[in-house]
């Protein structure tokens, strides 16, 4: 089983936004490299080493950012749904707007769309996601033939 390895040094090239090391010290992004492989494993589950390297290294991000807060530490990083999507309607008397919440099946997509780097890996997974398999001889609840 092949694994892929994952760095700091890697990560701060590809997402060049979190290369402040006072920011985001090496411990800090170490652990969120940590953690996101517990969500994406690093080992070899039907995803290529360099599909698995870029989601984790999505996922990485899209940890660190919902923990983001701005210069003067005010946290930025989570939208929730009932401030994200879509503008749907505005006026400018008494300033009303309204927002389509985005459009999830289930909690994990919606707190993945809860940040840019999580639409991303949600994009990449749909993309890369292993077709099924169909053995000859089994129960076929498909319809592949």
């Amino acid at each position: 089983m092949s694994y892929v390895d994952i760095n700091i040094a890697e990560f701060r090239e590809a997402f060049p936004e979190f290369s402040n090391t006072t920011k985001y010290p090496d411990g800090y992004v170490n652990r969120h490299l940590s953690v996101a492989q517990l969500y994406i494993s690093n080992r070899n589950f039907l995803l290529r080493p360099n599909v698995r390297k870029l989601a984790i290294q999505y996922m990485a991000a899209h940890l660190i950012f919902l923990e983001t807060t701005d210069d003067n530490g005010n946290f930025v990083g989570w939208s929730d749904s009932a401030t994200a999507g879509a503008v749907t309607s505005s006026h400018i008397g008494d300033v009303s707007v309204s927002f389509q919440p985005p459009i999830a099946t289930e909690e994990w997509e919606l707190w993945l769309e809860s940040t840019p780097y999580g639409k991303m890996l949600l994009a990449l997974l749909q993309f890369h996601k292993p077709a099924f398999f169909y053995k000859v001889g089994r129960p076929n609840p498909f319809g592949i033939k």
